[in-house]
């Protein structure tokens, strides 16, 4: 997965699988990481190759960026399609035994045969994700070197109960609009969530409606949906996890198919 960043999108982040000799990919098809090859120029020459991830040694934390000649005004108004620039960050060496794993000395522990598992990609674990995320603000978006990263076991809790809420909001959100459309008061909607009406309007009611033909047939009523979540969010209404930032991925384009042409260096 890729992580973008909130400048007008200048910055994205992901993590790239590394071999022996240095080369990298992001892009996999089916058992095997895709390298696009390069010419003397740096332009991608249309061929590509394949490697097992079984020879994969460890993941690289990347950025693929814009510019920073490239004013905001133009990216507001005209985007931006030109080369990006490539920021190499921090090095995360795979580890064979589960029990070698430490995360704050960079040592990632994948069992690629566990069909159940994230496999690859590391960063689909929470704790792994949030990390390297981590590392990817501090160290090269907000342009912090001496800013420590580090990882404390004891906080693994504090990363899941996160992801939870984050999930929370996202699905009371869109029950919310699910039970407006299907014509429900804010009253009913406020009761449902254990808050006011006023408090129900004031927290939703900027949000446009959810057209009905979205709903997903066979399940839950909204009301009685919005009942079924309701320990889980009065909280995030409230505001007592209004210090949880939420982390929404976006894929990373070169995931699945071709990987990233590199460019030059980030500054």
């Amino acid at each position: 997965m890729g992580w973008i960043s909130d400048d007008l999108a200048r910055h994205e982040g992901y993590l790239a699988v590394e071999f022996a000799d240095g080369v990298r990919s992001s892009g996999f098809a089916g058992d095997s990481a895709v390298i696009m090859l390069m010419d003397e120029f740096g332009e991608y020459t249309g061929q590509d190759e394949h490697r097992p991830v079984s020879e994969v040694v460890g993941w690289r934390l990347m950025c693929d960026c814009i510019p920073a000649s490239v004013s905001n005004e133009r990216l507001m108004h005209d985007g931006y399609f030109g080369r990006k620039q490539q920021w190499v960050g921090q090095f995360w060496e795979r580890v064979a035994n589960k029990d070698d794993e430490n995360l704050s000395q960079h040592r990632i522990y994948a069992d690629l045969d566990d069909p159940h598992g994230v496999g690859i990609f590391v960063d689909d674990r929470d704790v792994v994700g949030r990390l390297v995320r981590e590392e990817w603000r501090s160290l090269h978006v907000n342009g912090d070197p001496n800013r420590p990263v580090t990882f404390d076991p004891n906080t693994a809790g504090v990363s899941r109960a996160a992801a939870a809420v984050d999930a929370a909001r996202a699905l009371l959100d869109e029950e919310v609009a699910a039970a407006r459309a299907a014509g429900s008061s804010w009253a009913d909607i406020g009761l449902a969530a254990g808050i006011s009406r006023q408090s129900a309007h004031e927290r939703w009611g900027r949000y446009p409606l959810a057209h009905p033909t979205q709903q997903t047939k066979g399940h839950d009523p909204p009301i009685v949906a919005l009942r079924a979540v309701q320990p889980a969010v009065t909280a995030v209404i409230d505001g007592k996890s209004s210090g949880v930032a939420s982390n929404a991925r976006t894929p990373a384009p070169a995931r699945s198919g071709h990987a990233r042409r590199s460019g030059p260096g980030c500054g």
